[in-house]
């Protein structure tokens, strides 16, 4: 079974988990969302779920031109409250503003955290490979979001194998595709790859940001990031 198969991909970077999103321990989808702004939606989930990506920008888990002279990596989890507040409140103005413009690319770089949050992991590096990543991953944000709130599914229910099933047949994968590519090692591969990257650079927290080589702690507010990218030299 498919879910059998994601399980076991699941234990075996369960193995080598030992991080903390932002260094401060919360548990996934810690209660009350993402910290409100001026520009925060009310309710994250749904304009997450409505969020579109910008057309021909996407290759796997890059979105921005293979050109770009700034390309922002992002070491993420997608259970983790900081990484949903940076993926809400952040990301589309970073990529309204950089991404679409041509000035960066951002990168999504996979940390999972917790046992629960590998398997999504493993699912969204399949749809990768159907570039379908994005769209996935405001899924699976979402799922944080609305769970944070109290609302259902919780994400223990989102995150295993059904829940990221449904998630990927509404993010308009070949499904037949994404079942066979989750029962290959192909994604843990990756995955570890990624992790042993971030443990090079002595990323221990999430989310984490390595900009032309240099890594940064997660910025915070938009005021925050027009710093680090001013820092960045562009």
């Amino acid at each position: 079974m498919r879910s059998a198969a994601l399980g076991a991909g699941a234990a075996v970077l369960a193995a080598g988990l030992a991080a903390g999103c932002g260094g401060d321990g919360d548990a996934p989808g810690g209660s009350g969302g993402p910290t409100p702004t001026a520009t925060a939606p009310a309710d994250p989930a749904a304009a997450l779920e409505a969020r579109a990506v910008p057309a021909g920008l996407a290759d796997g888990v890059r979105l921005g031109r293979a050109d770009a002279p700034l390309v922002i990596e992002m070491y993420a989890d997608f259970g983790c409250p900081h990484c949903l507040e940076f993926t809400v409140n952040v990301e589309p103005r970073l990529v309204e503003e950089y991404v679409v413009t041509g000035k960066a690319a951002l990168v999504y770089r996979f940390l999972p955290l917790r046992d629960l949050t590998a398997g999504p992991a493993i699912a969204a590096w399949c749809a990768a490979q159907q570039n379908r990543f994005w769209e996935y991953h405001n899924l699976l944000f979402a799922a944080q979001a609305r769970a944070a709130n109290g609302g259902r599914p919780s994400l223990g229910e989102s995150f295993i194998y059904d829940g990221l099933r449904a998630m990927a047949e509404r993010a308009g994968l070949d499904m037949a595709a994404w079942e066979a590519c989750i029962g290959t090692s192909a994604p843990v591969d990756a995955i570890v790859a990624d992790m042993t990257e971030a443990s090079k650079l002595g990323i221990n927290g999430t989310p984490t940001f390595v900009i032309d080589g240099t890594v940064y702690q997660n910025p915070g507010t938009w005021a925050e990031w027009q710093k680090v990218l001013a820092q960045a030299g562009r």
